[in-house]
């Protein structure tokens, strides 16, 4: 049987993991790092947290470990460095499962991008920076990570993906101080820090599925009971509504809904009674009810009103802007500055203090290019006044 590197340690109890926490003193950083099961249950939950401190990899099992509590602290104390690999969706599965805060992180992948890397998965950074290659094991990536006991091939891999983040950290700092970005990172960094899980919103979340802009409205009210539908056949069965209903499938039935069930892909066993009667007696139901108005879209979601022929040039040029300064520090154009807010600076110019002091504007950015980009805006401002005259 194969065994753990010696190096790799499971922690699968309350009174183990304190004593695994307490291994912290005198280290100033982990590397951390989430498996889930999205794939395959519903609501998903994490499954495992990987956690290297010093030299040791620690593969923590919240499903056996009765409170996380302890492992929370450690995540909010400001005095260690967490560093992690495209922390997002780890950082907003904390907080949905625990309530717990994330402080002091340093993001790899964000890191990455910051020294012009375009690749930023774990496997290629690795391989870019540090040389080292890791498997890329496409049935263990998608495992279910809730299944126990787990065998000892799925924790190694799992235990690789911290296993190289110190010295990968290390080497990306290297290379940011030399280009003098190492407060960009970390300024973005903390902003990552700040996400928090939102559940979806139950009376607009609808909007969001590809094809519903061409809806009508009792095709929008067919599609939000649909929806709401399948999240309630998820929740019973314990399986993730991609798994239940396809959302092509959805809009497709909200649509046409008096359509044959056997026409449609991805319905699965909704197809065949008794699910499908739940499914039918839902489109019914749908049929006579209330209309959803297309002006319930959020806003966020809704088409930005067209720009006139000056705002659009201004904006052309404002991206042409940031595009020439994305060739000299060769860096990502979307890196450099936020496209809402050239998309607001186009249809109100003279509101380039306002736009300084945004909330989607990084400090990084006022500093390196907010003059460059209001010395544009000027440019711009007088040509209009010039063509008025």
């Amino acid at each position: 049987m194969r065994r753990l590197p010696s190096d790799t340690e499971i922690v699968s109890d309350g009174h183990q993991l304190v004593h695994v926490l307490e291994s912290l003193k005198g280290h100033e950083r982990i590397a951390l790092d989430t498996e889930s099961d999205s794939l395959f249950h519903y609501p998903e939950k994490v499954c495992l947290v990987q956690l290297m401190i010093g030299s040791r990899i620690y593969i923590i099992d919240p499903l056996n470990v009765e409170d996380m509590t302890p492992f929370g602290n450690v995540l909010r104390d400001k005095s260690i460095q967490k560093i992690m690999h495209s922390a997002d969706y780890d950082i907003r599965s904390f907080d949905r499962q625990w309530a717990f805060r994330i402080e002091n992180l340093f993001d790899t992948s964000i890191a990455a991008a910051f020294i012009g890397e375009s690749r930023l998965g774990l496997a290629n950074v690795l391989n870019e920076i540090l040389h080292v290659t890791i498997p890329k094991n496409k049935a263990l990536q998608r495992s279910d990570w809730s299944l126990r006991p787990l065998h000892a091939e799925a924790l190694e891999y799992a235990a690789t993906d911290v296993r190289y983040l110190f010295n990968l950290k290390d080497a990306l700092f290297e290379e940011l101080s030399s280009l003098n970005r190492s407060s960009w990172v970390l300024e973005e960094s903390a902003r990552l820090s700040k996400v928090r899980y939102a559940p979806p919103d139950k009376e607009t979340a609808f909007f969001s599925l590809k094809g519903s802009r061409d809806l009508d409205e009792r095709g929008l009210t067919v599609l939000k009971m649909l929806v709401a539908f399948r999240e309630k056949e998820a929740l019973r069965l314990d399986k993730p509504p991609f798994h239940i209903i396809s959302n092509a499938a959805l809009i497709s039935l909200a649509t046409k809904p008096s359509m044959d069930l056997s026409e449609l892909q991805g319905v699965g066993r909704y197809l065949y009674p008794p699910r499908s009667t739940r499914l039918r007696e839902t489109i019914h139901d749908a049929m006579l009810a209330p209309l959803v108005s297309k002006k319930n879209r959020p806003t966020a979601d809704r088409r930005t009103s067209r720009r006139n022929a000056e705002q659009e040039k201004r904006f052309k040029v404002m991206k042409e802007w940031r595009l020439e300064h994305s060739k000299t520090l060769v860096l990502d154009a979307g890196l450099l500055w936020p496209m809402a807010s050239l998309e607001r600076l186009a249809k109100n110019p003279n509101a380039m203090d306002d736009e300084i002091g945004a909330s989607d504007v990084r400090q990084w950015q006022q500093d390196t290019l907010g003059q460059s980009l209001r010395i544009c805006v000027e440019k711009l401002i007088a040509q209009t006044a010039s063509s008025d005259e």
